[in-house]
């Protein structure tokens, strides 16, 4: 969630934290903090964007410096205020965090009885006091991180500053993310690598358990118990030019822009010599798969709840699509004949690698669909597919949502194939229909200019309501949710069915209502829908290909292709993004960062 940035080298420490803070304010922008080494810890921490604390160092500098550390914060604990803000600490030892102290209160206890006061609220300040405890106890950093450590029961990624060792960062992690960027005469410490890539592409992510120790000449690492450990370098798959806007108002349109391409490139990626999906998976154990269950959170969760519908219809296979926070503690019954597939863009959602780390326990097969190459779940699973999307900024994601489907689809028919329910004549009628997925995008953004007539037609609204059948209730789930996270709108989406048993109480007069008609069997069904919720007094919105039909009931209609296709939902997605994108814009939102929300949710 929060956003980490360390820097050890020959610039002013001040200004590469907070150019790698803006880097990193997807990760969280309740308040932003730095800590400078100038004979001593040097703190300067302020409340709201990270433009706030921009200001007040402008006014009042922190002393010149090479070393420091910054935070951009997601609040959890505590308020947002300047105390609540990072980082936290006193003068002999400074802390920034990401994560979740679960056993705070407990230690919290025990260090105000050996004589310790809080100033904040938060985890965080505990933490920070507790290395302070056990150095003065120890003499030693080292000693004292590993002993903080093995007290410490929740999440943490850390950087950590003590004012008797200069010029050096100590950075540590256990289930949050961290990553150590290596360039010439400089090391950097990040939660990201956007957060360094203007200064070099090479990095490492430091494992779990490990602690590094940074200065300007080199960077040490040490497992947790003590023993230096050699890491090999990784190069950024992307450069510094895609993590910035490029002539677009917002991240969010220029990301909406590169689905087209991306979802060309994922076609060209997994495809055999004959033109057939074709992922690497051990065939003897996907032979005995008996059940496939999708796991993952939020836009993650509404991807597999596409592929269920693909995976069935295709591969004939039972399967289920579960939200990661409620499977990681339902105890579901796994053994080794399921498979289980889990879906994020960063490869570090917390309830998606705990519900992982479960599912190898009961001995399921785990494949992840994964954005981030090297992730903590890309690590773990068995077998991982990357979407190759390239960096998301916006906070609410889109490129990334296309990218997993078009995996998804991909890998859908590859599991058809596999358990021998596609022959080869009808997998090569599905493959020409998918390919044809990248113009039919393209063909969407030309509809663009509609689409902001339609987000007139909607930006005051209140409530609004998304139904669709089939995957076109799939398709509804996310739109809806990017409807809400950007324009505030508060919006649901129903399967159409739905509606007679409760839903349409909500329905009054010129209540917006978005009817999906991408599945050509429920066309019918779909139109009686829309006539209830029309008989109501809704103003209905039909995403619909050419339809006298329907244009007779709709008020308005934003036309898509009229294929008969599986994969018409991927399509719907880049319409309905635009429209939900247009809709923010005109009532003035900040669609890049909106509020309370923060890009990876690396916490529970």
């Amino acid at each position: 969630m929060c956003g980490i940035i360390g820097y050890a080298g020959y610039r002013n420490a001040q200004e590469v934290a907070l150019t790698a803070l803006e880097k990193l304010s997807y990760r969280g922008y309740d308040s932003a903090g730095i800590c400078v080494y100038s004979k001593g810890l040097k703190v300067e921490k302020a409340a709201g964007k990270i433009g706030v604390l921009k200001e007040k160092l402008a006014h009042s500098p922190l002393p010149e410096s090479h070393t420091g550390i910054g935070h951009t914060r997601w609040a959890t604990h505590g308020g947002v205020s300047d105390r609540n803000s990072h980082p936290h600490g006193n003068h002999r030892v400074q802390i920034v965090h990401n994560g979740i102290i679960e056993n705070y209160l407990i230690l919290k206890q025990k260090l105000t009885a050996f004589g310790y006061t809080f100033a904040t609220e938060t985890d965080t300040e505990v933490a920070a006091l507790l290395i302070d405890y056990f150095y003065g106890k120890l003499g030693d950093p080292l000693a004292a991180l590993r002993e903080v450590a093995d007290k410490l029961k929740g999440s943490f990624a850390l950087c950590v500053m003590f004012a008797d060792v200069p010029d050096t960062i100590f950075a540590l992690r256990r289930e949050s993310p961290l990553l150590v960027g290596i360039g010439k005469d400089e090391t950097f410490v990040a939660s990201d690598i956007p957060a360094f890539l203007s200064y070099t592409n090479r990095y490492f992510r430091l494992a779990e358990g490990e602690i590094a120790v940074v200065t300007r000449e080199k960077t040490t690492v040490y497992d947790r118990r003590g023993k230096e450990v050699k890491r090999n370098l990784q190069i950024a798959t992307f450069d510094a030019e895609s993590a910035e806007r490029g002539g677009y108002a917002h991240f969010m349109r220029k990301e909406i822009s590169e689905e087209k391409s991306i979802v060309a490139h994922l076609t060209s990626l997994y495809l055999d010599m004959h033109g057939f999906p074709d992922f690497k998976l051990d065939r003897e154990r996907l032979a005995k798969v008996r059940h496939i269950t999708l796991v993952g959170c939020g836009t993650a969760y509404h991807a597999g709840l596409y592929a269920k519908y693909l995976i069935e219809k295709l591969a004939r296979v039972r399967c289920d699509c579960v939200v990661a926070s409620e499977f990681r503690y339902a105890d579901p019954i796994l053994d080794a004949d399921d498979l289980c597939i889990f879906i994020s863009q960063s490869g570090e959602t917390a309830d998606t690698i705990s519900s992982l780390r479960m599912a190898k326990e009961k001995g399921a097969v785990t494949v992840g669909i994964v954005n981030v190459v090297g992730s903590t779940i890309a690590s773990e699973v068995d077998s991982v597919f990357y979407t190759y999307a390239g960096v998301e900024i916006a906070v609410a994601s889109t490129k990334a949502y296309t990218a997993q489907c078009s995996l998804l689809a991909l890998f859908s028919l590859f599991l058809a194939r596999a358990f021998g329910k596609l022959s080869d004549e009808e997998a090569k009628s599905l493959m020409k229909e998918f390919k044809k997925v990248p113009d039919l995008i393209g063909k969407a953004m030309e509809s663009e200019e509609t689409l902001v007539e339609v987000a007139a037609e909607i930006r005051d609204a209140e409530d609004l309501f998304f139904i669709g059948r089939g995957f076109d209730y799939a398709a509804s789930l996310e739109a809806s949710l990017k409807l809400k996270e950007i324009s505030y709108i508060h919006s649901e989406s129903y399967p159409a069915g739905e509606l007679k048993h409760g839903t349409i109480s909500l329905v009054t007069e010129k209540t917006p209502v978005v009817a999906l008609f991408g599945e050509r069997a429920m066309r019918e069904k779909m139109l009686a829908n829309l006539k209830e919720v029309a008989a109501r007094g809704a103003k209905t919105i039909a995403v619909c290909p050419s339809s006298d039909a329907v244009a007779s009931v709709a008020d308005i209609l934003i036309d898509l292709p009229d294929e008969e296709s599986l994969f018409v939902p991927i399509v719907e997605a880049t319409l309905l993004q635009l429209l939900a994108y247009h809709t923010a814009a005109l009532r003035g939102c900040d669609i890049d960062q909106p509020r309370n929300l923060a890009k990876s949710v690396t916490v529970e």
